[in-house]
């Protein structure tokens, strides 16, 4: 519903960008009883191919960011969980590697390791 009324907005607008958000649990199931989540988080892949190609020749970019890795706040993180980072982290990086990042266009960003983030200034 957002891409519906919201990109017809920001279609010719010069350096606008569309992000969608997806997780990894689109790729297969994460553990047993997930199976709806996989389908729900397929359709949004298939979200962004369609909306990708139906707005290649515009001004907007339009992205994908899938993120493989648990968010939590600050506060709620475990320091010795390799695939944990807090909600900040996570925007930082969507913010250098997608927003900031004029070049990004029609890919799909990937944060599936802390090694994979890039924390801008």
């Amino acid at each position: 519903m957002v891409a519906k009324h919201f990109l017809p907005l920001i279609k010719d607008v010069e350096n606008s960008t569309f992000t969608i958000i997806t997780g990894i649990s689109g790729e297969k199931p994460v553990q047993p009883g997930t199976g709806l989540l996989t389908v729900g988080e397929s359709a949004l892949y298939g979200l962004f191919t369609c909306i990708k190609e139906e707005f290649k020749d515009k001004k907007v970019r339009i992205n994908e960011y899938r993120v493989g890795l648990q968010v939590r706040p600050l506060e709620k993180l475990e320091p010795d969980n390799e695939l944990m980072v807090s909600n900040l982290d996570l925007a930082r990086d969507l913010i250098t590697r997608v927003i900031k990042n004029t070049s990004v266009r029609g890919n799909t960003i990937e944060a599936r390791t802390k090694d994979d983030l890039k924390l801008g200034p």
